[in-house]
C-alpha cells in the first residue's frame, strides 16, 4: 500500500520513500519504523505509537540492542528524511513518556470496488489426446525426480557445527566532526541486526553487554 502526505509517498510494500516522485535515502530500521508509524495513523489518526510497538516493529525478540538509543537513531533518520524537526514537527511528533504521533493528514488508495475486479477466466478444456513426445517427456521426468529423492534419501546427514557468539561493540566517532556522532553511534545496532538475520541457529549475538557500550579506551583496559 502507498501512503501519501505532503510532496511524499511512502511504499509500504518496498520500503521506499519518495518526494515528488524522486526516492528519498532511508535505512532499513527507519523504513520500517515509519511504515508502522503510517499505518497506525491510516487506520486511527491521531493514534501514539508507543516506543515498545516501534522496538517489536524493528527488532526481532532475539536482538540484544540499545532499543532507547535505536529509537532515537530511527526518529532522527525519519525526521531528517522528511526535514523535519522536533521543535515544530509537521511529521513526527514526539509524546514525552508515551510515544510518537504521526500528524500530517495521510491518504491511502481504497481497495477496488466489486465491480472493479475482473473474473477469473474459465479453466481451459483438458486436451483429447497426450502426444508421444510429452509422454516420454514425462516418464523421463519421473525417473529424474526418483534418482534425485534416492540420492536425497541415502546421502549421510552432516554433523550440525557448534554456534558461534559475537560480541559488537560500539563505534567510535574519530574523525573529529561532532555531525558524524549520531550516525556512527547506530552502526552498532545495523551490525547487530545484519548478523542476527544470517543464521539464527548458528549465530549468537551479542550488542547489549555493559562493556561492549564502553568507549574503546575503556574496553582496552
Amino acid at each position: 500500500m502507498v501512503y501519501k502526505f505532503g510532496t511524499f509517498e511512502f511504499d509500504g510494500d518496498s520500503a521506499e520513500l519518495r518526494k515528488s516522485g524522486r526516492v528519498v535515502a532511508l535505512e532499513p530500521q527507519p523504513a520500517r519504523a515509519l511504515a508502522l508509524l503510517l499505518a497506525r495513523t491510516a487506520e486511527h489518526p491521531d493514534v501514539i505509537v508507543t516506543r515498545e510497538e516501534l522496538r517489536d516493529a524493528v527488532w526481532s525478540t532475539e536482538t540484544h540492542v540499545d532499543f532507547e538509543r535505536g529509537i532515537a537513531y530511527c526518529v532522527s533518520q525519519i525526521r531528517a528524511a522528511l526535514g523535519d524537526s522536533g521543535d515544530t514537527p509537521r511529521f513526527l511528533q514526539t509524546v514525552p513518556k508515551r510515544g510518537f504521533r504521526f500528524v500530517a493528514p495521510i491518504t491511502a488508495p481504497s481497495p477496488l470496488a466489486p465491480s472493479a475486479v475482473l473474473p477469473f477466466p474459465p479453466p481451459a478444456p483438458p486436451a483429447a489426446k497426450t502426444s508421444k513426445p510429452l509422454a516420454i517427456a514425462g516418464v523421463i521426468l519421473l525417473a529424474t525426480l526418483t534418482v534425485f529423492a534416492t540420492f536425497v534419501e541415502l546421502r549421510p546427514a552432516r554433523t550440525a557445527p557448534a554456534a558461534v557468539v559475537i560480541g559488537v561493540s560500539i563505534f567510535d566517532n574519530e574523525t573529529g566532526s561532532p555531525s558524524l556522532d549520531r550516525p556512527v553511534a547506530g552502526l552498532s545496532d545495523l551490525v547487530v541486526e545484519h548478523l542476527t538475520k544470517l543464521d539464527p541457529a548458528r549465530i549468537a549475538v551479542i550488542g547489549n553487554a555493559a562493556i561492549l557500550r564502553q568507549p574503546r579506551n575503556i574496553r582496552n583496559l
